[in-house]
């Protein structure tokens, strides 16, 4: 398989995936209102969204980067995508903590 396809292939389940989880935690979230019932549409809408999807997209770029950066350095090209994928993860991984973490600290103010 052609490296070019599957950082392309990666790429596209990537954002597949953060797609059905956003969409799938904002309606986990909308059944828990109306279980309290609670009225959605006097419910405030929060720039957390935002804030989240930037620090991912950040992230999984930087993921990118330092993927082709190490992936330079190895010499067999199966540990090229085994190090471009493993610093794509840890990188994905830490945007999701500084995101937990910025979450937290913006909703105690």
């Amino acid at each position: 398989m052609n490296f070019v396809a599957l950082i392309w292939f990666l790429l596209a389940l990537a954002v597949l995936v953060l797609v059905f989880g956003i969409r799938y935690l904002r309606n986990k979230e909308n059944m828990a209102l109306i279980e309290r019932n609670i009225d959605i549409s006097q419910t405030p809408k929060s720039s957390r969204f935002l804030l989240t999807f930037g620090i991912i997209s950040i992230s999984i770029a930087l993921g990118f980067l330092f993927g082709m950066i190490l992936s330079r350095f190895v010499d067999r090209e199966n540990f090229k995508i085994l190090t471009f994928l493993i610093s794509i993860l840890f990188c994905g991984g830490a945007g999701l903590i500084i995101c937990s973490y910025v979450g937290t600290k913006k909703s105690n103010n």
